[in-house]
């Protein structure tokens, strides 16, 4: 991701059983303020603390981010309040982008990015 302004970014995965997780920030990416144009990389490094596995070929699995120029990580519903990289009980990726959304007083953009989960390929030798 890479917001073009300054902002509190708060990305989640929704996997291809519909689990919904927050990704990032997470407990090895704990800061949500990302300035403008400063591309983050989820999981972060090289030795990648975490991963994503997508590992259900031919499932269809999204990723969906949301930027605002406050921070919104305390003011989200309480039910959006779990512990990072861990599914969010009976939420949607849409039930997550609309409550930050929903929250008064502020300007929130969002996007998502739908992944198509290929089978893996084996190396040729």
């Amino acid at each position: 991701m890479q917001p073009t302004a300054n902002g509190f970014v708060y990305c989640y995965y929704q996997d291809a059983a519909g689990s919904v997780a927050r990704i990032f920030p997470n407990r090895f990416q704990p800061d949500s303020f990302v300035q403008a144009n400063q591309q983050v990389e989820v999981p972060p490094g090289a030795q990648k603390p975490f991963n994503l596995r997508m590992d259900r070929p031919g499932a269809s699995e999204t990723i969906a981010c949301v930027v605002s120029p406050d921070e919104l990580g305390t003011r989200i519903a309480d039910r959006y309040k779990t512990e990072d990289l861990q599914p969010i009980p009976g939420a949607t990726l849409a039930d997550v982008v609309g409550a930050y959304g929903s929250i008064q007083g502020t300007n929130v953009r969002s996007r998502q990015m739908a992944v198509q989960v290929l089978p893996a390929v084996s190396a040729q030798r």
